[in-house]
């Protein structure tokens, strides 16, 4: 009797091949999300960190080693 397909194994290739790929397409995702979530902080972000360090030095909370050592950290 003929099949549809080649051969009687033929009927579970389908459906793992299904499953191998929404498992590498799921993988990328959370790869793509990971990586985009390390990306430096965006200017803006270390610009506001610079004007707030420099504020809390003119008001003379932190002294003048705490504030360069803080904005070498920044720098990095």
């Amino acid at each position: 009797m003929p099949y549809w397909y080649d051969h009687p194994m033929a009927g579970w290739v389908g459906p793992a091949f299904l499953i191998v790929a929404i498992l590498i397409v799921l993988g990328a995702a959370v790869t793509i999300t990971v990586l985009l979530r390390r990306l430096p902080a965006s200017a803006s972000d270390r610009d506001a960190a610079f004007r707030i360090l420099r504020e809390r030095f003119a008001r003379g909370e932190i002294d003048q080693e705490e504030y360069d050592r803080r904005r070498e950290a920044l720098r990095r």
